[in-house]
């Protein structure tokens, strides 16, 4: 059931995206550098024709007793890393696939922009619809994955960002996450148990310091009592802070964060390290645009 109403939405979005884009005629005039900030979606799409590369690299935990100088600050381990392609297919709508080491997630998305607006050319609003799916075809240790598709998990979002004189950006995106499969325990304190499906509001803020550089901090919410101080299963809301700069056919991104995850099929349902104290980790990432 939950695969035919996924697929219906999808079917369905690719229409309203078809729709939506034969009313644009200018390509989105974004205030962010990439499509991607650090672990959050912009309202950013890459352009029609345009292919989008993307690597991002996430270390091993800088503080804990996993970190230290011993590891040079978590710099000898590699809890995650993604590559990602991007495609044009309008100047407001693309395709985008990757692949992550946890859980060695296949992930294949698309994005679209449905709003954009300009007040008094100084305020700039802008509503873009992002929705994932991905595939984990990991082995089954866990016994997690009786059939095929419980292997499946999906990710929806509005994005909307308010961008200021085009130095000062805001963004908000609530956002559902749902996994097919899931292992079924139960929070000892408030007798909670996890749930197939998450609600999460993730908020960014954006700095642009001049036409290259810009600063940026995330902090996503995750509205789980399943999760809230959870002896056995610790779990805190992912933080992170970076800075970016823009080369013109290149971004490049250096920031830290406590989640180990990168996309939101990962980044929303476990993160067990504390940003407050010493479970930062180092992270980059490069994005080069190619023309056809």
């Amino acid at each position: 059931m939950i695969n035919k109403v996924f697929s219906a939405n999808l079917i369905a979005f690719f229409f309203l995206g078809g729709w939506i884009s034969e009313g644009f005629t200018q390509q989105s005039t974004s205030s962010f550098f990439d499509t991607k900030l650090i672990n959050l979606q912009t309202d950013k799409t890459v352009n029609k024709k345009e292919l989008d590369f993307k690597i991002i690299h996430r270390f091993g935990s800088i503080g804990t007793d996993r970190g230290g100088i011993h590891t040079l600050f978590g710099l000898e381990h590699i809890q995650n890393v993604r590559f990602g392609f991007e495609y044009g297919l309008s100047d407001n709508i693309q395709l985008g696939f990757g692949r992550s080491k946890i859980k060695e997630h296949l992930d294949f998305n698309i994005k679209t922009s449905l709003l954009e607006k300009t007040i008094d050319s100084t305020y700039r609003f802008s509503l873009t619809f992002f929705s994932s799916f991905a595939l984990s075809p990991q082995r089954n240790t866990q016994n997690l994955y009786a059939r095929f598709t419980d292997r499946f998990s999906y990710v929806h979002q509005f994005i909307a960002s308010m961008a200021f004189k085009e130095r000062f950006s805001l963004l908000c995106s609530p956002m559902v996450h749902h996994r097919n499969s899931i292992l079924r325990k139960t929070n000892a304190l408030n007798q909670s148990e996890d749930q197939n499906t998450l609600f999460a509001l993730p908020v960014a803020a954006r700095y642009r310091l001049n036409k290259f550089w810009a600063l940026h901090a995330e902090y996503v919410h995750v509205f789980s009592s399943y999760r809230e101080k959870n002896p056995d299963f610790p779990y805190h809301h992912p933080v992170a802070l970076g800075f970016e700069f823009f080369t013109g056919g290149h971004v490049f991104s250096l920031n830290v964060s406590n989640a180990s995850g990168i996309t939101a099929h990962d980044l929303i349902p476990v993160n067990f390290e504390n940003f407050w104290d010493g479970g930062l980790k180092f992270g980059f990432t490069i994005s080069r645009t190619f023309k056809f």
